[in-house]
C-alpha cells in the first residue's frame, strides 16, 4: 500500500513540472503509466483522461511486443468502499471496448476525450491482434485489500459472461484479466521520449530563457485538429501564447472555434484555406520535433493565409 499523502506529493510535483490542469486521480494515473510501463510524461498524458465522458477509462497502454492492452480506472482514496466503485467503472470500460473490438464501430467517435480518441485510434489498427486485455483498478490500496470484496467478485462474473471474453479467449494465448493494484510512484527512466512532428519556419526562433525557446510554424487546420484530438487540453498548457490566461473559458475560445472551422470546411461552408499557427514551443530539456507522422501541410503564399477569428482575443 502507498499512502494517499505520497500520491498527493507526487501529483504536486508533476503539476509543477508539466503545468498540467487535471483532477488528482487522473494525474496520478498518468504517473502510474510512466512508472509501470516506462513511457515519458507526454505519452502518459496522451493516454490518460483529464475530464469526464471517459467510459470508465482513466488511462491505457498497449504493449506492442506482447500484444497486450492495459486499461486503468483510478480511485485516489484509502476507503475500500469508495475504491470498490472502480470495478463498476471497469465494467463500463469493458462494454465500450466490446463495441470497438467486436463490432468495430461506435455510435459516435470520442473526439471530446483525447484519451478515448487515442485508444479508439489504436484499437482500430490492432483490434484483431490483441491477445490479452488487463482491466486494472489502481488506488493507494494493496491488491489483497480489494480482492475479497463482493464488488470484485461481481466484476469477474460479469466479465466472464461478456462477449469480449468469448472473443478474446478464442485467440491464441487470449485472456481477460481483472485485478486491483497499488499506484506505482517509483520513477524510472523512460524507454523513449515521445515527440510531435511540426514543420518549423526557418530563422524564426525566439529565445525565451536559458531552458526554453519559441518556434513559429505553419500547420494545416486538419493537422492541428488531429493534434488537438491526440493531445487534448495539454496542447494549450504551455502553448499558443505565453500570455494565455489559464482559464477554461480562455482555452475554449481556441478549441471550440478550431473544431467548428474544420467542420464547416468539411461541410463545404468554408473554403479549405490555411491559417497561422502562431506558436510551437519546445523545451530544450527534450527535443520534440519528429515523432510519428510528419505533418506536411505546405504553406502557400501570404495571400492564402488567414488568422482564425479566435486569435484576436490573444493579440
Amino acid at each position: 500500500m502507498v499512502s494517499k499523502d505520497d500520491c498527493l506529493k507526487a501529483i504536486r510535483q508533476f503539476r509543477s513540472k508539466y503545468a498540467v490542469e487535471a483532477p488528482e486521480a487522473n494525474i496520478v494515473a498518468a504517473i502510474h503509466l510512466m512508472n509501470r510501463h516506462g513511457i515519458d510524461a507526454y505519452a502518459a498524458l496522451d493516454q490518460s483522461s483529464r475530464s469526464g465522458s471517459d467510459s470508465g477509462v482513466d488511462a491505457w497502454h498497449f504493449d506492442d511486443k506482447r500484444r497486450e492492452l492495459f486499461v486503468y480506472q483510478s480511485k485516489l482514496t484509502e476507503s475500500r468502499a469508495m475504491a470498490a466503485h472502480g470495478f463498476g467503472d471497469l465494467d463500463r470500460a469493458r462494454a465500450w471496448l466490446e463495441d470497438v473490438i467486436i463490432r468495430g464501430e461506435l455510435e459516435q467517435i470520442p473526439v471530446a476525450n483525447h484519451c478515448l480518441f487515442n485508444l479508439y485510434t489504436k484499437l482500430s489498427a490492432i483490434r484483431g491482434e490483441l491477445q490479452r486485455i488487463h482491466f486494472v483498478l489502481i488506488s493507494p490500496l494493496d491488491r489483497s485489500e480489494l480482492e475479497d470484496l463482493e464488488e470484485f467478485e461481481a466484476c469477474e462474473v460479469a466479465f466472464s459472461r461478456s462477449k469480449l471474453n468469448l472473443s478474446i479467449k478464442d485467440r491464441p494465448g487470449g485472456k481477460l484479466i481483472v485485478r486491483p493494484e497499488s499506484y506505482d510512484l517509483e520513477h524510472g527512466v523512460p524507454s523513449q521520449i515521445k515527440t510531435y512532428a511540426v514543420e518549423r519556419i526557418p530563422k524564426t526562433r525566439i529565445e525565451l530563457r536559458k531552458t526554453a525557446h519559441l518556434d513559429l510554424a505553419y500547420l494545416g487546420l486538419h493537422s492541428l485538429v488531429q493534434l488537438y484530438r491526440e493531445r487534448g487540453d495539454a496542447l494549450f498548457d504551455k502553448n499558443v501564447r505565453l500570455s494565455l490566461l489559464s482559464t477554461r473559458e480562455a482555452k475554449e475560445r481556441l478549441a471550440h472555434p478550431m473544431e467548428a472551422t474544420l467542420s464547416d470546411i468539411v461541410a463545404g461552408k468554408l473554403k479549405p484555406i490555411y491559417f497561422h499557427v502562431l506558436s510551437h514551443r519546445r523545451d530544450r530539456r527534450g527535443d520534440r520535433c519528429d515523432h510519428g507522422q510528419r505533418l506536411r501541410d505546405q504553406p502557400r503564399g501570404p495571400e492564402h493565409h488567414q488568422r482564425l477569428p479566435e486569435y484576436r482575443h490573444f493579440a
